[in-house]
């Protein structure tokens, strides 16, 4: 399907009499990034093109491993498959067990004590922190919350398990005529359709075609890390990774969504697209496949896109979202962290539901940096690691 969106009804449009949100407050005692309009990040950013420093994964158990072992690749999935099949025996990932940064300072333990090369970096942190950063301008309705602390100079960022945890304990319940957590396999059973544990020539052919019917396993993950920035800003960031398209690092991000009919539909879909192309950016994946499906889950169609022309495909359906404006404001923000996160502090990075600022909390609480990697960099700090 052609990403196409008819004029909108006013059915659709939205009433800004209704829905007003409550405005929240700074904390006094915060440091504050605000913002009262997005004119302020028009014009050009300068934007360093990601580059992949190493890889690792993550095995069916959890486990990591300095290695490509769970690397999978792209191969067109059969249409018309049902995705809740095999929802009875889903392997889901345990979240409520907090993962902090450990996998990654490893990665990069690993890749420094194998290279005798350290790697630089202002900022070290998962792809989700900084696409939420990306985001704001346009998904601001949303609170988060992050950890952050400076050591030997470098910010280390992760998610909030606490606040992550509490959100999801307040969370509504829903109300949908599917189940959330079916309708949430949807997404990994699609990734288990359209990929193959090795290149097509070394897979069987029951591989192949019996992919309906593989256990979906969420535990394994392949993880690529990159260095990138914005402005002057370096920085250093892991995110998993789907599939590989043909040779590494041609990656490929997998993604699903219902097919559109009703200018809602295009709507919500252009919206999503945000969030792609963030998420396939900053990692410099080139290509995202789309699988569609019906209101029911049934996969109905394959759709490529490229992350580089996405933003100009949004700009010709109507602009809900602009990309040059997210990479200013995501370098303006990075910018601000670096200068005002001292060294040796342990801080809350905070934006409340609909707010037009983010704040920095000093907080009271131990590291969220394991005790090898200091031990490591404060070592390495004495030795003459190439950079």
């Amino acid at each position: 399907m052609s990403y196409y969106r008819p004029e909108m009804s006013n059915q659709y449009r939205p009433d800004p009499r209704r829905h007003q949100p409550t405005q929240p407050t700074l904390d006094s005692n915060a440091k504050a990034f605000k913002w009262d309009s997005l004119e302020a990040f028009r014009g050009k950013s300068q934007l360093r093109r990601p580059q992949e420093v190493t890889t690792f994964s993550y095995d069916e158990n959890r486990a990591y491993k300095f290695d490509d072992s769970s690397l999978r690749y792209y191969y067109n999935p059969e249409i018309g498959q049902h995705l809740s099949k095999g929802l009875d025996k889903f392997i889901k990932h345990d979240d409520t067990i907090p993962e902090h940064l450990d996998g990654l300072l490893q990665g990069i333990m690993d890749y420094e004590k194998s290279t005798g090369k350290k790697v630089s970096a202002d900022v070290v942190t998962w792809r989700g922190m900084i696409t939420r950063f990306l985001t704001l301008p346009y998904e601001k309705r949303d609170a988060f919350k992050m950890n952050a602390t400076k050591f030997q100079g470098v910010i280390y960022m992760e998610d909030d398990h606490d606040f992550k945890m509490a959100q999801r304990a307040n969370e509504r319940p829903w109300t949908g005529p599917i189940g959330q957590e079916e309708m949430s396999f949807w997404g990994y059973k699609f990734e288990a359709l359209a990929t193959i544990p090795r290149i097509w020539a070394d897979c069987t052919r029951e591989e192949i075609e019996g992919r309906c019917d593989d256990v979906v396993n969420q535990e394994p993950q392949y993880c690529s890390v990159v260095q990138t920035g914005f402005g002057k800003t370096k920085l250093l960031i892991g995110g998993e990774v789907d599939a590989v398209w043909d040779v590494k690092p041609n990656y490929v991000e997998l993604k699903t969504t219902k097919r559109c009919r009703t200018d809602r539909d295009f709507q919500n879909y252009e919206k999503k697209l945000l969030k792609f192309w963030a998420q396939s950016f900053l990692l410099n994946v080139p290509r995202i496949i789309v699988g569609e499906r019906t209101d029911d889950g049934v996969l109905c169609g394959v759709q490529e896109l490229m992350t580089s022309k996405i933003p100009s495909i949004v700009q010709k359906q109507g602009r809900s979202w602009d990309g040059n404006v997210c990479i200013r404001f995501a370098e303006q923000v990075m910018d601000w962290l670096v200068d005002e996160i001292q060294e040796g502090q342990m801080v809350k990075v905070n934006h409340p539901a609909n707010a037009s600022f983010l704040e920095v909390v000093e907080v009271d609480m131990p590291t969220f940096l394991t005790k090898e990697f200091i031990e490591w960099r404060t070592a390495a700090s004495g030795k003459h690691l190439e950079h």
